[in-house]
């Protein structure tokens, strides 16, 4: 782990009779010294629901982009008469 790698994702296998274990080794990339870790999370992720999110957040973004494109569209159509 480290700054662009900061996520790890623990599927059941890593499941030891419904116990999980966790040993976290980081390092600094190429820097040398210690660092201390400012927060650590222990995250559930249910996937249909982040799979839901993120299909809603894309039609939103999408959404978005329609209507600029959409505004630009009838700015254009304005001028043009």
């Amino acid at each position: 782990m480290d700054k662009h790698h900061h996520r790890v994702y623990l599927t059941e296998k890593y499941l030891n009779e419904n116990e999980l274990y966790i040993t976290i080794k980081s390092f600094s990339g190429l820097q040398e010294g210690k660092y201390l870790f400012s927060r650590a999370n222990l995250v559930r992720i249910d996937e249909e629901t982040e799979y839901f999110y993120y299909r809603a957040l894309t039609i939103l973004q999408t959404l978005d982009v329609l209507i600029i494109c959409l505004k630009l569209r009838m700015s254009l159509e304005d001028y043009c008469e």
